[in-house]
Order: structure tokens, then sequence, then C-alpha cells
């Protein structure tokens, strides 16, 4: 298994990017997304589900993946933690299939019908898989 990179001692949340009736407008997202980068906040932080009506739940991925289109030199500089419950939607706008790999997923919103030991092995065949790279 690879080594997780140092991580900063700040992070970059991107929720209220788009989780807002008016989403930030993508330059002025990528404005700050680059101001993070350079005042060293790459630990970026986003989910699945980052997107309020009207636009669609996957906003935040849409944006992430806009952002490292446009800047691909940033791609590697930035360490993503996601966090939803996993599904093919994050995979394909920013992970596999998309512009960057998502570095740690943290499940959240669990079903509680499923035992943990049953999710943590899913993530584990995920890691095994080369799909993401840590469990958070």
């Amino acid at each position: 298994m690879a080594a997780l990179k140092p991580l900063p001692p700040t992070g970059f949340g991107l929720l209220g990017m788009t989780w807002r009736p008016l989403k930030t407008p993508g330059e002025q997202a990528f404005a700050a997304m680059k101001a993070a980068i350079a005042g060293g906040a790459t630990l970026w932080s986003s989910s699945s589900i980052y997107g309020m009506s009207p636009e669609p739940p996957t906003a935040g991925l849409w944006l992430l993946r806009r952002c490292f289109e446009k800047y691909p030199e940033d791609e590697p500089k930035v360490t993503l933690f996601m966090h939803a419950c996993f599904d093919a939607t994050a995979e394909e706008h920013v992970g596999k299939g998309g512009v960057k790999k998502i570095d740690i997923f943290g499940p959240t919103r669990m079903d509680r019908n499923i035992p943990l030991e049953e999710t943590v092995g899913a993530f584990k065949e995920l890691v095994d898989e080369g799909q993401i790279g840590f469990v958070g």
C-alpha cells in the first residue's frame, strides 16, 4: 500500500461553494481554491452531495472536476478527502474516469442496518483495487 503524504495543518472545505441557493461562480471558486493551495491548505474536503437545488447534488464534484481540468498542475498538490455514501457518482466525476483520484474516502450517513465491518470490508476492496487511496 502506498504511503499517504504528510497532511497539512489546515484543510479547505468546499461545501460553501455549492451548498447555497446561489452557488459561487466558477472563476471565483477557482481563485479561492488556488489561494488555498498557495496558503498551504491542500487537504480538500468534499462530498457527492454538495449541491443545492436548483443545482444537482453533484455540483461539488463538478466544481472539483472543472478546477482540475482547468488547472491540472494543481491536482497533485491536493489531497482529496471525500465523505458521503460511496457511490459511482463520486468515481465518475472525480475519481476513476475523472480527473483526480480520491485520496481518502470517509463514509458518512451510513445505513445502520449494515454492520460496520461489512462497510469497512467493502472500502478495503476499493483500496485494494486502487479506486481510493485510504479510508478515513
